[in-house]
């Protein structure tokens, strides 16, 4: 698949079209493990920031807002809400306990550079997208 860009062509429009036509078999294999490590890893952080202080303190708030009934599931609760406030406990819970955002790799096994650890913006839709249609299938990532 080859995606280029237009000289009329935005750099979004260019992003969303190679985004909107890229189909698994595109993607290289060691490109798609590297994804679901990162889909682990977010889920894992999800899960154990969701026991933290700031998880509860979160939940506490969507409820005294009276923001606790919805399509969406906030991870580690039995809480349920729209999207975006889904999106916003989640992602609170995700960076709880999340300090590699600006580790510089070094070593000369980590071949990243700086590991800016984008996890959050990839996973979050995924979730809301699962939680409101239906589970995901080891072929949909």
């Amino acid at each position: 698949m080859s995606v280029t860009p237009t000289t009329k062509e935005s750099l979004t429009a260019y992003a969303a079209n190679f985004i909107c036509k890229t189909q698994l078999k595109d993607i290289p294999e060691n490109v798609l493990d590297l994804g679901k490590k990162s889909m682990l890893d977010g889920l894992g952080l999800a899960i154990a920031g969701s026991v933290a202080k700031s998880g509860e303190l979160v939940r506490k708030h969507l409820h005294a807002q009276g923001l606790n009934s919805g399509a969406a599931t906030v991870i580690g609760s039995n809480l349920r809400c729209a999207p975006r406030f889904a999106a916003f406990a989640n992602g609170v819970g995700v960076h709880a306990d999340d300090y590699d955002d600006t580790q510089l790799a070094v070593a000369s096994d980590r071949v990243y550079g700086l590991l800016t650890h984008p996890t959050l913006q990839h996973c979050q839709p995924l979730l809301l997208w699962e939680s409101k249609t239906m589970p995901l299938v080891p072929t949909s990532f």
